[in-house]
């Protein structure tokens, strides 16, 4: 691979800074991405606004608050204008500017904007979808901030609850929700509630990853290995329609398997009028290995075909592919108003890759994009979890350092050869729709089993 260009490099290196809280660093280089995207594309065209949101967040990181809220603001009123008060960025951006708020104590604007975001996320999310869930969280934060105890004691049971059931018990959010309504349960002199709640084993493993003592927490692994490994692998809500009939399969001298037996096609009837449509799979059990590359595909699936194809066509509010080291693979559509034709779109996927073709700018393109993505900030509490994630799925610093160096070298010929890779995915059968009664029934013939949730 050739070095990037100089605006790739600069954006790169701002994203790193950071990522090591660095953010008075990351301020003049992301100062100087906004101006070139303002000049070359405008101040309202979607890569302008998400570099206006990066400096925001540069300030807001090196604490200057003011900055960060004067540019939350102007990015939030540009794309309630662009893209609509409901778009799923402009509640992005919007969230953004009440967490601001709440950093510098402005806690009525915070609360307000939280409320308004937390509604509309209902109204067009529905009340299980996990921004939906995330923005009752942060109110509850607020709430708990501005002392209304028992407006952040029923959202944070709500939260709890939410999380327990749609992300699974042992999920990062799940586990500081846990937290905080022990916290809350204490402040209103609720003691017993409190202690019912602090004195599960979870809850130590939480605070442990939190304050980084990922030493501490890998001794005790042993003890609670047992456990972890009989609870359902429900870790989110992608992974729960993404993967029907998981089962794990352990291997002598090998990392731990996930394989799809009895994979269905479901179809599950919910009160939200949105729809995930997904189909997932393994992409090795013909041996293909894993490779860096496939982060690579995964931005060329998610900017180009599922974008164009499903987002631009479709009508779509978002699309998501991805590939993992254990050998899964999935594609989803998000607020999707279709189901036959993005069922279409999946299959068609490998005969688009067999003829793919990028000249050498575009595929930069797509590297700088997965680079970026692998090198992503992570607080201390996240970098914790990953530290555990690798762990437990004997992820090794070898194999981390390999999937980087086959990622920098994908060529548009490695692109065209995964074209096995989804063939197998989708050959597995792994399929599910949660969303419109209407819609999912209205397709009934493309599922083995349609059910309320």
């Amino acid at each position: 691979m050739n070095a990037a260009d100089p605006a790739a490099q600069r954006n790169a290196r701002a994203h790193r800074y950071l990522e090591e809280g660095r953010g008075d660093l990351a301020i003049p280089l992301f100062e100087e991405e906004l101006a070139h995207r303002r000049k070359a594309l405008g101040p309202d065209h979607p890569d302008t606004l998400t570099a206006q949101s990066n400096l925001a967040t540069a300030y807001q990181e090196a604490g200057a608050l003011d900055e960060a809220i004067a540019l939350y603001g102007g990015t939030l009123a540009l794309s309630r204008e662009a893209l609509g008060q409901a778009h799923p960025d402009t509640l992005t951006t919007q969230s953004n500017l009440a967490t601001t708020y709440l950093d510098a104590g402005r806690l009525d604007e915070a609360t307000t904007l939280l409320e308004g975001t937390l509604a509309k996320r209902r109204a067009t999310l529905g009340p299980t979808d996990p921004d939906t869930v995330a923005s009752q969280g942060l109110l509850a934060t607020a709430y708990l901030d501005a002392g209304r105890l028992e407006e952040a004691i029923t959202l944070l049971e709500q939260n709890f609850t939410d999380c327990s059931r749609i992300l699974g018990p042992l999920h990062p959010h799940t586990l500081n929700t846990r937290h905080n309504l022990a916290d809350a349960y204490r402040a209103a002199g609720r003691i017993e509630d409190a202690e019912k709640l602090f004195e599960t084993k979870n809850l130590f493993l939480s605070a442990a990853s939190e304050k980084g003592e990922l030493e501490k927490l890998l001794g005790l692994l042993p003890d609670w290995l047992s456990e972890y490994e009989r609870r359902e692998r429900e870790q989110s809500l992608l992974e729960m329609i993404l993967s029907p009939g998981i089962e794990r399969e352990e291997k002598s001298g090998e990392s731990a398997q996930l394989s799809l037996r009895g994979a269905k096609r479901e179809g599950f009837c919910d009160t939200a009028q949105v729809n995930f449509v997904s189909q997932c799979g393994r992409f090795d059990r013909k041996r293909h290995p894993y490779s860096g590359a496939l982060r690579v595909l995964k931005n060329i699936l998610n900017f180009e075909y599922l974008w164009k194809r499903l987002r631009e066509r479709g009508n779509a509010y978002g699309c998501m592919s991805g590939f993992s080291l254990s050998g899964e693979g999935y594609l989803v559509s998000y607020r999707d108003p279709h189901i036959r034709s993005t069922m279409q779109v999946y299959a068609e996927l490998p005969d688009y890759l067999r003829s793919f073709r990028s000249d050498e700018r575009g595929m930069m393109k797509y590297i700088i994009g997965a680079v970026s993505e692998l090198d992503a900030p992570k607080t201390n509490y996240a970098r914790a979890m990953w530290n555990l994630s690798c762990f437990l799925s004997h992820i090794t610093d070898e194999m981390l350092k390999r999937e980087r160096e086959e990622l920098l070298d994908t060529t548009e010929e490695r692109i065209r050869s995964f074209a096995p890779y989804i063939e197998e995915i989708l050959s597995t059968g792994a399929a599910c729709t949660i969303g419109s009664a209407a819609k999912v029934s209205g397709a009934g013939e493309i599922f083995e089993s349609v059910e309320k949730l």
